[in-house]
């Protein structure tokens, strides 16, 4: 998928858009697409009903590049593909270790985890995310600010997650976190949540293996994902530095170590 965006010059050769406009719009695409794709359709009718509900001047380059997806993507609904878009190296990395008998503890997966932002409204937060399903710490609701980071775990992680918390509160590390326990299966993960399952832990999630995603919501804040644009000076290393030492906290402190 990656390397067709780049045949086209959306993307450049770090797998980055070409442009804020290009960014931009591709990420509209693809929440139609989902908004499509977990309605029942299948994942081309999703695509060029995506493409159609746009309605917006689309260069020829994205236009060739969504040409390209509808023979990438597989047929047949969410329900039939479920794990079967996104085969990124964790998916590979798994399916050889379960081939070969690793033992696999617990999969922390960091994806984004650099962008603060401690203005108000700078945080934009899902619609069918309503703040009762989560557990928080100085998580401010009301601002929208940009200035935590996000957990998410599956039941099995719960305890090592809980762990994770509690390291973020610690005086040394203070990080404020927002955290999502799930107890929804797999599919019904995919049909409420899908945007939830677009990094690397979905595929052990998938696999049954306790998994957490720590991230700074990626889109939801950060208008430069993915784009030229974003660049070393957006990224915030002490944010970087205390998620490091809250995971290392984590794993010297308990029994997966």
């Amino acid at each position: 998928m990656r390397k067709s965006a780049q045949k086209w010059g959306i993307m450049d050769e770090l797998f980055r858009y070409k442009s804020y406009s290009i960014s931009t719009l591709m990420k509209e695409f693809f929440e139609l697409f989902w908004k499509f794709f977990k309605g029942g359709n299948t994942a081309n009718k999703s695509l060029l009903r995506a493409l159609k509900k746009l309605g917006k001047e689309i260069p020829e380059s994205i236009k060739n590049h969504i040409k390209d997806l509808l023979d990438i993507y597989p047929e047949g609904t969410i329900f039939e593909n479920l794990g079967g878009f996104g085969t990124i190296g964790s998916h590979f990395w798994l399916e050889e270790a379960l081939s070969t008998g690793k033992k696999i503890k617990i999969a922390i997966c960091t994806d984004e985890i650099g962008t603060m932002n401690k203005n108000t409204n700078s945080q934009q937060i899902p619609s069918n995310a309503n703040n009762d399903i989560f557990e928080s710490y100085k998580v401010d609701w009301g601002g929208k600010r940009g200035d935590f980071i996000f957990l998410a775990a599956n039941l099995d992680a719960n305890q090592i997650a809980h762990e994770l918390c509690m390291n973020c509160k610690h005086s040394s590390i203070d990080l404020p976190y927002l955290y999502f326990l799930t107890e929804l299966s797999f599919e019904e993960m995919y049909k409420i949540f899908p945007d939830l399952l677009g990094s690397d832990h979905k595929h052990f999630w998938r696999a049954g293996i306790p998994g957490i995603l720590i991230s700074d919501t990626a889109g939801l804040r950060n208008p430069h994902k993915h784009s030229m644009s974003d660049t070393i000076d957006k990224v915030d290393f002490n944010q970087v530095a205390k998620v490091s030492k809250a995971i290392l906290a984590t794993m010297m402190n308990s029994d997966v170590s």
